[in-house]
């Protein structure tokens, strides 16, 4: 499910990729439970969100996407446990002072070296999701979620995705870092850091290419976007031999025209030796002597 848009630059998310190296999951289940927690307001400090799964998958490798709102997500530890009892710690007190979605895959990034809002793949803190390995996907998986500072801020959980492979998945090269996305008039300024050695580089406006980049790339220049509402931007990076690359977008709002050059005009007044003069926005004196 897309993540609602939001004005300039407030929200990054993850967009579909036109192709994929990654096999389709044998199966999957999601839930948007809307469920709150915290201990600040009401909300119990820690919940707990549960997903039946009626389809019987052995598993070779899992993937879990967890989504909340939160003021600040370096409060929150998330504990994934298996029908079968195997528990693995997803996320342990890091985070910065916005939501959370992330997809924990052994594929990902490792552990806390990107932002936590993302939307990008990243590795589990309490190490590789392997653990569930060689058990059936079929029974009640259990998401824990404990907020650990209980006198500050509340959160909500919003969605959880369990995909389950049979068969280990390619690992991910690292995606872009820093996008900044700056409005222009009718178009948008980007620059980014790489966060690996790219074949090329894609730039695309609501999900389509519009730029080929060298891999090397850096910055691009989109113009041809109508001004006023918002448009979807972002990078998608071409990994080596093809690999799959996590892409990072921003929706933003491009500028119409830039105003037009006001002329301003002075007057000049005489009266019992004081000139007056007014323009450039307020009104000026001085004596002028009789001659």
């Amino acid at each position: 499910m897309r993540s609602p848009r939001v004005p300039l630059a407030l929200l990054a998310t993850v967009l579909p990729l036109a192709t994929s190296t990654a096999a389709a999951p044998a199966a999957q289940v999601c839930a948007s439970p809307g469920l709150a927690f915290g201990g600040a307001n009401g909300p119990p400090a820690a919940v707990t969100a549960t997903i039946d799964v009626t389809e019987s998958v052995v598993i070779g490798d899992l993937t879990c996407r967890v989504r909340f709102a939160h003021a600040w997500a370096a409060e929150v530890d998330l504990e994934l446990t298996s029908p079968a009892g195997t528990k693995l710690a997803l996320k342990k007190g890091d985070g910065g002072p916005r939501g959370h979605d992330v997809t924990y895959a052994d594929a990902g990034v490792p552990y806390d070296t990107y932002p936590f809002d993302l939307g990008l793949h990243m590795r589990a803190a309490g190490g590789s999701l392997d653990v569930f390995d060689g058990e059936s996907s079929q029974g009640t998986w259990t998401l824990t979620l404990t907020d650990t500072q209980t006198s500050w801020n509340d959160g909500v959980l919003q969605e959880w995705c369990l995909d389950f492979h049979v068969e280990p998945q390619p690992t991910k090269a690292p995606p872009i870092r820093d996008l900044v996305p700056a409005p222009v008039p009718f178009g948008a300024e980007l620059t980014w850091t790489n966060g690996a050695a790219y074949d090329a580089i894609e730039v695309l406006v609501e999900g389509a290419p519009v730029a080929t980049l060298p891999g090397s790339a850096t910055s691009a220049s989109v113009a041809g976007l109508a001004p006023g509402g918002l448009v979807e931007v972002a990078v998608r990076p071409i990994g080596p031999g093809g690999a799959e690359v996590d892409v990072v977008g921003y929706d933003l709002r491009p500028l119409g025209p830039p105003p037009a050059p006001r002329t301003e005009k002075v007057v000049f007044v005489l009266i019992d030796g004081l000139r007056y003069s007014e323009g450039l926005g307020h009104p000026t004196r001085a004596y002028v002597p009789r001659m």
